[in-house]
């Protein structure tokens, strides 16, 4: 729910529920009929790009479109290329066309997960394990828990709200800039 009013906000809309007890809940969505024009006190929710130095190039690697398609959504907004990918395997393909400075994987996908994805990455192209992200709601588990641990990568959780991702993306593409 917090992803849903988070885009909806974003884009100068709002939600409400109405519910009767014993009826269920109905969900109304409120959006503008045109976009905000930039200086709007509608608009203020967009921020400006945060690469300075032009857009990067961000990888998600989900298999769960709602999700894949939040984190894309949240990359354009802030002026990145962002390409997708269902699960490791592809991932590795689209790796191999080409130069990522983030990646964010979830870690629960078929035929090849996040962390399966992240030995692949590390025996391949080592110098990109800084540059990804675990996107996961699967914290409990010990042993993924221990291995997220181990890698030091940065953990996005699901749910996570809008704003924790994006500072997320900034805080990693900043970095990269650095040269950290």
């Amino acid at each position: 729910m917090a992803l849903s009013r988070g885009i909806v906000e974003d884009h100068g809309g709002a939600i409400s529920v109405e519910s009767e007890p014993g009826q269920g809940a109905s969900f109304v969505i409120d959006l503008p009929a045109a976009t905000p024009q930039a200086g709007t006190d509608a608009g203020s929710h967009t921020e400006a790009p945060s690469a300075p130095h032009g857009p990067r190039r961000i990888l998600v690697v989900d298999d769960e479109p709602d999700v894949a398609g939040v984190l894309v959504e949240i990359g354009r907004l802030e002026g990145h290329t962002v390409d997708t990918a269902v699960n490791g395997v592809a991932a590795l393909e689209k790796i191999e066309q080409g130069t990522y400075d983030l990646i964010l994987t979830d870690t629960k996908m078929p035929i090849l997960d996040g962390l399966g994805f992240y030995q692949e990455v590390g025996r391949r192209h080592p110098a990109l394990l800084k540059r990804i992200v675990f996107v996961t709601g699967d914290v409990l588990d010990a042993d993924k828990r221990a291995f997220l641990e181990q890698t030091g990568a940065s953990i996005l959780a699901k749910p996570f709200e809008l704003d924790q991702a994006r500072q997320v993306i900034r805080r990693l593409l900043s970095a990269r800039e650095r040269g950290a």
